[in-house]
C-alpha cells in the first residue's frame, strides 16, 4: 500500500502492526508507536522526531535518512533494517538494539571499543528473535525450532533447546 508522504503526526499507534507499506517521506512526528511493530517496510526519509518508541520492532525495514531527533527508545528492536545515514538514532542498549542492520555504520555505534558486546555463533540458520533479560546480561535467541540462551558479556551458549 502507498502512503507516501502520509501525515501521521501525534497519531496513536500503540501495539499496531505495519506490514508491506510504502512510507516514503511520511510524518509520523510526536506518534505513539510504543509496542508497535513495523514489517518490511519502506519508509526512506521519514520522520519518527519526537516519537514514541518504546518495545517497538521494525524487521526487514528501509529505513534510509529517516529522522529519530528526541524520539525515546526504550528496548525497541532493529532486525535486519537499512539505516543508512538515519539521523538521532542512538545505538546503545537498553534504548535499542541492533540485529544485522546494514550497513554496519560506525555513525550508529557509539565510538568505544567495547561497542560490540559479542558474536554469538550456534544457530543453523538465521535467528528469528530475540529477547532480554531485564539486566541486558543474558539474551534468548530462537530460530528453527531452537531456543538458545547466551551470556552476552562473553558470547558463551548456557543452554540450548531444541524442538520448541
Amino acid at each position: 500500500m502507498n502512503l507516501r508522504g502520509a501525515c501521521l503526526r501525534g497519531a496513536r499507534l500503540s501495539g499496531a502492526v505495519l506490514s508491506h507499506l510504502d512510507l516514503e517521506g511520511a510524518d509520523f512526528s510526536g506518534a505513539d508507536l510504543s509496542r508497535a511493530v513495523w514489517l518490511s517496510i519502506r519508509a526512506p526519509r521519514v520522520s519518527l522526531a519526537g516519537t514514541q518508541l518504546a518495545v517497538a520492532v521494525f524487521r526487514e525495514c528501509n529505513l534510509t535518512q529517516a529522522d529519530f531527533a528526541a524520539s525515546r527508545l526504550h528496548r525497541t528492536k532493529f532486525l535486519f533494517c537499512h539505516l543508512r545515514a538515519a539521523m538521532g538514532l542512538t545505538a546503545e542498549p537498553p534504548a535499542a538494539f541492533h540485529v544485522r542492520c546494514e550497513p554496519a555504520d560506525p555513525g550508529l555505534a557509539p565510538d568505544r571499543a567495547d561497542s560490540v558486546l559479542a558474536i554469538l555463533d550456534g544457530h543453523r540458520q538465521s535467528a528469528s528473535d530475540c529477547a532480554w533479560s531485564p539486566d541486558g546480561s543474558r539474551l534468548a535467541s530462537a530460530s528453527n525450532r531452537t531456543l538458545r540462551l547466551w551470556d552476552v558479556a562473553n558470547g558463551e551458549s548456557l543452554l540450548v533447546l531444541r524442538g520448541h
